[in-house]
C-alpha cells in the first residue's frame, strides 16, 4: 500500500523524495525545511571569526540585548560609522537565572563594553522595572508591536550579508537561527 502511494507521489510530482515533506513523512528523517525557518542565517555569509574589521575613521558602537524568559539570553552587538553590518559579538542563552543574575550578567559585560544602549525585551514590564530600580540597570523597552515585520527586516539584511554573528561566541545564537522555525 505504501508503495503504491509512494508511486502515485512519484507520477504527480517527480523529485517529490527530495522534498523535507517527503522525508519526513516516508522515510522518517529529521529535516530543516528551509522555507519553514524563522530566520535566513547562511554559514559563510552571515558568520565571522576573530576580531572586527578596524577602519581608520569612525568608531564601534555597542549595544547590549536581552531577552527574558526561561531561557534568558544576553546578546552583545556592535556596528559602526562607516560600516553597513550589524555584528554580534557574544550571545549566550542562561537557563533558570533570576533578575539578581541577568543584571550581574550585563553589568559585567557593560564593564568590558561600556554600552551605549541597554536594549530588553519590554513584554516582562515588573522584570524590567525591578531592575532599573533595584539594580540600577538602564534597559530601554524594545518595541514588539509587528514581531513579523522586524524579523522580515533582518531577514533582509541577513540576505544582504549585513548581519554577522562571531562563530565562537555565538553558538546558541547561530544554533536557533539555523533550526528555528515558524509555529503554524
Amino acid at each position: 500500500l505504501w508503495l503504491r502511494e509512494i508511486a502515485e507521489l512519484e507520477a504527480m510530482k517527480p523529485g517529490i523524495r527530495q522534498t523535507p515533506w517527503f522525508r519526513r513523512n516516508y522515510l522518517g528523517e529529521w529535516v530543516v525545511d528551509e522555507d519553514a525557518l524563522v530566520y535566513r542565517y547562511q554559514e559563510g555569509r552571515n558568520d565571522y571569526a576573530g576580531e572586527l574589521p578596524r577602519y581608520r575613521q569612525g568608531s564601534w558602537h555597542y549595544v547590549l540585548g536581552c531577552d527574558l524568559g526561561t531561557h534568558t539570553a544576553l546578546g552583545v552587538h556592535a556596528y559602526h560609522d562607516h560600516d553597513p553590518s550589524f555584528y554580534t559579538l557574544r550571545s549566550k542563552r542562561y537557563e533558570g537565572i533570576d533578575l539578581t543574575s541577568t543584571a550581574e550578567h550585563a553589568k559585567k559585560l557593560d564593564r568590558e563594553f561600556g554600552f551605549e544602549r541597554w536594549s530588553i525585551d519590554g513584554a516582562a514590564k515588573q522584570s524590567v522595572e525591578e531592575m532599573r530600580r533595584r539594580q540600577d540597570c538602564p534597559w530601554q523597552a524594545a518595541d514588539k508591536t509587528d514581531k513579523a515585520m522586524f524579523i522580515e527586516l533582518h531577514n533582509t539584511d541577513m540576505l544582504l550579508g549585513r548581519v554577522k554573528h562571531n562563530t565562537e561566541g555565538c553558538v546558541d545564537l547561530i544554533g536557533e537561527q539555523k533550526t528555528l522555525i515558524w509555529d503554524q
